[in-house]
């Protein structure tokens, strides 16, 4: 029987693996949820569904050393999906404190308590790399850019210092299919697209991307993996205008009239991202 425990299992991706792995008979599940009440209805309706009554569930605050201590006791995870973290960048950047208290501070405290025989898997981003290399293996250009990718550095640096057993998975932007517009960018096109509604998608803005349903499967295939490491974890690079069309067409989704295609100013407008060793060592691949 494995011992599972999921930080973060209120938030989009910890929500989506918890409801996954709780059907498996073979696993113990556990996981934690922010003590901050969520004020956004319409995001906790279509993020939970998820039935946090269940006495393997913890309302904590992980930047609490004594409350980690508790529940990493409690617990006795073998595996950690580490996954509770402040994930916006604008917001980081303007509430630094803020980022480090829910990054790099909750880090620290999990790893100062879990056992050294733990395998823990943790989320990072693909903005810890510079602006635009013309290629990004797992350890060349690391420039990260803005203070929650430096955060997401510091994180990384302590996990590989002190477990041997670690998965850290570098992410570019990961979506659903549009059921609800604050997920991500995509989700916001394809949520208006749906509507009937019109959107202006840059054509020129390369970028890889995460499908969460299939994120979620291969997540579950790293509890018996044992060929740790970092990785860059997404698909081929595809234009988002590209993206965005290609969603449609496996979704059923209207969309011919109401795409304005226009070249984006952002930078980097193509941000490669190597995803060879996932490939080649995983044996796994992403649409």
């Amino acid at each position: 029987m494995k011992r599972i425990l999921i930080t973060g299992a209120g938030g989009f991706i910890g929500n989506h693996l918890f409801n996954f792995l709780k059907k498996e008979k073979n696993i113990e599940l556990f996981g934690t949820i922010n003590k901050s009440k969520n004020k956004n209805k319409e995001l906790k309706k279509n993020l939970i569904k998820n039935k946090f009554t269940t006495k393997n569930i913890f309302k904590c605050d992980l930047s609490n050393s004594k409350e980690v201590k508790k529940i990493i006791y409690k617990t006795r995870p073998n595996i950690i999906y580490h996954f509770a973290a402040l994930a916006d960048h604008n917001y980081s950047e303007k509430n630094r404190d803020f980022c480090k208290k829910n990054n790099s501070t909750i880090t620290k405290n999990i790893i100062k308590y879990v056992n050294k025989n733990c395998k823990l898997i943790f989320l990072s981003s693909d903005k810890v790399y510079s602006e635009n290399p013309k290629i990004s293996p797992e350890h060349t250009n690391l420039k990260p850019k803005g203070y929650l990718a430096k955060e997401k550095i510091k994180c990384e640096k302590m996990i590989t210092k002190k477990l041997h057993k670690h998965f850290i998975l570098r992410l570019p932007i990961v979506h659903k299919k549009g059921e609800y517009n604050k997920f991500s960018t995509i989700d916001n096109f394809l949520y208006l697209l749906k509507k009937n509604k019109k959107v202006t998608v840059f054509n020129n803005v390369k970028r890889s991307f995460l499908k969460i349903d299939e994120f979620i499967k291969f997540l579950k295939v790293l509890i018996d993996n044992k060929k740790y490491g970092i990785y860059n974890t997404g698909s081929k690079l595809f234009f988002y205008n590209q993206r965005i069309r290609n969603l449609c067409k496996i979704y059923k989704v209207n969309f011919k009239k109401n795409i304005t295609e226009i070249p984006g100013n952002i930078s980097p407008l193509i941000q490669n991202f190597n995803t060879k060793s996932l490939n080649k060592k995983l044996k796994f691949y992403f649409s």
